[in-house]
């Protein structure tokens, strides 16, 4: 498999840990993720993830262990997000205007972003290497499914 397509799968498949992290934060919710919103009222996504892939119960264990480790941390830099945006949206408000004051927290706001990312990169990572080889060919063959339908379930626009 050649370097691009590696990296376009394994952030396509990385994408499934995003649902049961939204599902435990509460991050988002009300809107869809990559796969949509949860199954249903009270469904967690956890659980879609699970029929999706027939997680085993070790499996959902070391997954939540893994969630928890990563609740606080994620928390904490979403507060430092929300504060990032108060602070750019004061600079862009400010009279007279100052470029250099909205470039830098611009600056702030996308290194905050970047720590979210890379902190939820790394997570998806690791609940990826808990399935097995049959599951991860179940997780790309669905993340391929979801990005040709364009990222809508069913026939949803």
């Amino acid at each position: 498999m050649n370097p691009m397509k590696k990296i376009g799968v394994a952030a396509a498949v990385a994408s499934l840990a995003v649902i049961p992290l939204v599902a435990q934060n509460g991050f988002g919710q009300g809107r869809g993720g990559p796969f949509g919103p949860p199954a249903g009222p009270g469904v967690p996504a956890l659980e879609r993830l699970d029929r999706e892939l027939g997680l085993t119960d070790s499996q959902k264990a070391e997954i939540q262990t893994l969630l928890a480790s990563q609740r606080e941390a994620a928390r904490t830099t979403m507060t430092s997000m929300r504060e990032a945006e108060r602070a750019l949206a004061a600079a862009v408000m400010q009279v007279p205007a100052d470029d250099n004051a909205v470039q830098t927290r611009a600056t702030d706001l996308s290194a905050i972003q970047s720590q979210l990312t890379l902190g939820r990169a790394q997570l998806e990572s690791r609940i990826y290497q808990l399935l097995t080889p049959d599951q991860q060919q179940k997780a790309q063959q669905w993340v391929a499914e979801m990005q040709q339908r364009g990222g809508r379930r069913g026939g949803e626009r």
